[in-house]
């Protein structure tokens, strides 16, 4: 599916954090639990969630703008575990799918309804 042009930006930088969140999870037996860590603390996810929650999320009806910020706050609060000195292999691994999960929805359903009623 082709992405409206202004959502192409954001749509590579999930590509990104999708193969990110598979490096976790498929790493999380050989790799000691700083390393899945590195493979998210890498992802420009501050600013990507800054620009989709002030140009995104007023514009989304309100049930998908609160699930949008839903999640942003709870994969920041990961990704403070995440930078601690001893993150948890379960906690990356459960971070790992919040942040897969997170962006399969956001471009299933938020980007599509975005192209659908406001995008054309």
């Amino acid at each position: 599916m082709q992405r409206h042009p202004s959502l192409v930006p954001l749509s590579h930088e999930h590509f990104d954090a999708l193969a990110a969140a598979r490096r976790v999870l498929t790493g999380a037996d050989d790799q000691p639990p700083t390393s899945l860590a590195a493979h998210l603390l890498q992802l420009p996810l501050d600013g990507h969630f800054q620009l989709e929650e002030t140009t995104l999320a007023p514009l989304l009806p309100a049930d998908l703008r609160d699930r949008l910020l839903a999640d942003h706050r709870a994969l920041r609060a990961d990704l403070v575990h995440a930078a601690s000195p001893t993150p948890q292999r379960d906690r990356l691994l459960a971070t790992a799918q919040r942040l897969h999960d997170h962006v399969r929805w956001e471009e299933r359903v938020a980007f599509a309804w975005l192209e659908a009623n406001l995008l054309k």
